[in-house]
């Protein structure tokens, strides 16, 4: 059985190269940011691709975004 949810999130790129993530779907740790629903959210940059993993109770997820900046 897959218990996989799937959620559709906007995730702003800022013009110095970081993501703003909504603020709804995040619980404030050190170091790193925590998905509520026991989440991480892992940010690594390359070229001007971001690849955002974001795990959920053991699920990984992997999302490729164009960051379009030069």
């Amino acid at each position: 059985m897959n218990n996989t949810v799937k959620i559709n999130v906007l995730l702003t790129i800022l013009k110095h190269g970081s993501l703003m993530i909504p603020k709804r779907l995040l619980i404030p740790k050190t170091g790193f940011a925590q998905l509520r629903g026991e989440g991480l959210i892992d940010i690594n940059k390359i070229n001007n691709v971001f690849y955002v993993k974001v795990s959920e109770k053991g699920k990984a997820f992997l999302i490729n975004i164009q960051s379009g900046l030069n």
